[in-house]
């Protein structure tokens, strides 16, 4: 257990679950764990492509939370499937696999970092994994300077995930600026082709004209009045009385992938 006193409360988000895929928890779940707890886990969504993206772009940019720290989950399982082994093989330990698996890996880290948080990888262990593998894809993250761990906790408890937990607590130490994908006063095509481009890897999209056309769509984003009102860059309300400051340097940090928030000294 990682102990830290009540003036250096953090709040950690994560990135796998199905609902969770699209925003994450409520915005007012999220807050009320950084005003109860050290730190606040929060699903994000699938992948720093998917659910992470929406989460720092909507939940964290309409809901007033700033991500201190990004926790990016990975098996190499899963680096043996994007390496092209069918599902028969997936528990077979391939290294030529992995090694062009990592590329899909990479990419969540170059995501991670376009929105400006610290990622760090943990990797989930798996009795079909080998250490000739766990090496070789601790070397390839390495050398693009993001820390990683092996998370034992399914078959060690918490200790096997007691080295992860203090390095997301020494990035939610370290200064970082969360950086939204897209500004607000773009239009919704100049948004969509942003995303395309910054976090999807296209090199350019295409519509019709009518698509195109500045009229089409929305320029600005639905807020329900009942829950949230206002900008990013303004004061948030929620109808049941819980509200960020309209400062950003004194609104509390949240974070996403996994990732993680602070709470203001004393409060």
């Amino acid at each position: 257990r990682v102990r830290v006193p009540v003036s250096r409360r953090q709040s950690v988000v994560s990135s796998v679950g199905i609902w969770v895929a699209f925003f994450g928890v409520w915005v007012l779940a999220t807050r009320m764990g950084l005003s109860l707890g050290d730190y606040v886990v929060t699903e994000a969504g699938f992948g720093a492509d998917l659910g992470a993206e929406k989460f720092l772009n909507l939940k964290c940019g309409y809901g007033g939370l700033r991500p201190a720290a990004l926790v990016l989950v990975a098996t190499i399982r899963a680096l043996r499937h994007h390496g092209g082994a069918p599902a028969a093989e997936l528990n077979t330990p391939d290294l030529d696999k992995v090694t062009k698996g990592f590329a899909n890996l990479e990419k969540h880290i170059e995501n991670a970092r376009k929105f400006g948080l610290n990622p760090v990888v943990a990797i989930n262990h798996f009795a079909s994994d080998t250490e000739a593998e766990h090496a070789l894809l601790r070397q390839r993250i390495g050398e693009r300077g993001v820390a990683v761990h092996t998370a034992r906790h399914w078959a060690e408890g918490g200790a096997g995930a007691a080295a992860l937990a203090h390095e997301v607590v020494r990035l939610c130490d370290t200064p970082s600026t969360l950086r939204f994908a897209y500004d607000d006063a773009e239009p919704l095509w100049e948004k969509v082709r942003l995303l395309a481009t910054r976090i999807y890897g296209a090199a350019d999209i295409s519509a019709s004209a009518d698509v195109r056309r500045p009229g089409a769509g929305h320029t600005r984003r639905w807020t329900p009045a009942s829950t949230v009102s206002g900008t990013r860059a303004g004061r948030r309300h929620s109808r049941n009385g819980f509200c960020a400051p309209a400062d950003p340097a004194s609104r509390r940090r949240a974070g996403t992938g996994r990732s993680a928030a602070r709470r203001r000294p004393g409060g």
